[in-house]
């Protein structure tokens, strides 16, 4: 009779430690750079576990993508059901939800390092992470815009009016290092509540004024 004393593998436990190792490695490395050996020899897992559980490099990058998106989305969520009635809440739920995502003081910035990076060197995985994630979620920013600029304001304007939106967010992203050197109080993390109060009324003037241009041109 044997005496085995190894502990029986968790597949679970399997495939979560590889999705941490491979969001680490993804996000220090990139795609390309990023050997699969690397992340199962991090996780403490078999070569074939990757295959096993993903199917391959490119599965396992999108598994992550969408692995760490959830958890920042789950975070920072863009609506309140309770702000339902409420155009201007639903503007600054989006804000604060967008912000919220790109400031977080994530231990490991995982999220953040891996949508640059998809950003600047978009990878396979790009169209799927545009399909499963960015575009579910730029239907709620376009929502909220569109309850604050009414509905007549045609849909392209209202589609741009999101993506300023979205962009102007994002740059507290890409240029946190620079920002945090001109303004070092501006994102710090008792600063956020004025940032998101500025961008709501920034964006809440312009989509106003959006409103009342078409309906001065009849199309309200």
């Amino acid at each position: 009779m044997s005496d085995d004393t190894r502990s029986p593998i968790d597949p679970a436990a399997t495939r979560a430690a590889l999705l941490a190792a491979g969001a680490e490695l993804f996000a220090e490395h990139g795609y390309a750079a990023t050997r699969v050996r690397d992340i199962a020899a991090r996780a403490g897992a078999n070569l074939a576990a990757i295959s096993y559980h993903f199917g391959g490099k490119q599965e396992l990058y999108m598994a992550v993508l969408e692995h760490e998106a959830a958890r920042m989305i789950a975070q920072h969520p863009l609506s309140q059901p309770d702000h339902a009635d409420d155009p201007v809440a639903q503007l600054r739920d989006v804000i604060g939800g967008l912000l919220g995502r790109v400031l977080a003081d994530d231990e490991r910035g995982l999220i953040q390092r891996l949508l640059l990076r998809e950003m600047f060197s978009p990878s396979e995985a790009l169209p799927l992470l545009v399909e499963r994630v960015q575009k579910p979620q730029f239907a709620l920013v376009l929502s909220a815009v569109t309850a604050v600029a009414g509905p007549h304001v045609p849909l392209e304007r209202l589609r741009l009016a999101g993506l300023s939106l979205v962009a102007q967010c994002l740059f507290y992203l890409s240029a946190r290092p620079v920002v945090e050197r001109i303004v070092p109080d501006v994102v710090s993390a008792g600063a956020r509540t004025r940032l998101i109060e500025h961008l709501t009324d920034y964006n809440l003037a312009a989509l106003q004024a959006l409103r009342a241009a078409h309906a001065e041109s009849g199309d309200a």
